[in-house]
């Protein structure tokens, strides 16, 4: 099982920072991978589309509170399986951090490459983060 854990601290409070991150339907509007993302019926999957033509993925809402939310992958057009992930904001110091792990398994491709593609994955989210706050 490789793990990966990323994090990052902003301006603002956590409550702040997890109006702009926390809408488990709103990873589009912040995320410039994801090109949109629909909704189930009951709200506990969501079929994320990839920009630039990358595929869909399919994700599940295992858990949520106030300041996290924790999915797994059911779907992905990536070398990757049995991946299961959790966002959070938290207080640090005068700003809020933001913590992104993810547990998973390579299929295809190496564990650095596989690490690597999260680290750039979420490294992205986190600089347009940055770049709108």
């Amino acid at each position: 099982m490789v793990k990966v854990e990323r994090t990052r601290t902003f301006e603002g409070t956590p409550q702040e920072v997890w109006a702009v991150i926390g809408d488990f339907h709103g990873l589009h509007t912040w995320h410039p991978g994801i090109a949109d993302s629909t909704a189930s019926e009951d709200g506990t999957v969501r079929t994320l589309t990839l920009a630039g033509d990358g595929g869909t993925v399919v994700e599940t809402r295992t858990g949520e509170g106030d300041l996290h939310h924790s999915y797994r992958i059911d779907e992905a057009p990536f070398p990757i399986k049995d991946h299961e992930a959790t966002v959070m904001a938290r207080e640090a110091g005068e700003g809020a951090e933001v913590v992104w792990s993810a547990d998973f398994e390579v299929d295809g491709i190496t564990e650095d490459e596989g690490i690597e593609m999260m680290h750039t994955f979420i490294d992205a989210g986190f600089d347009s983060i940055e770049k709108s706050g």
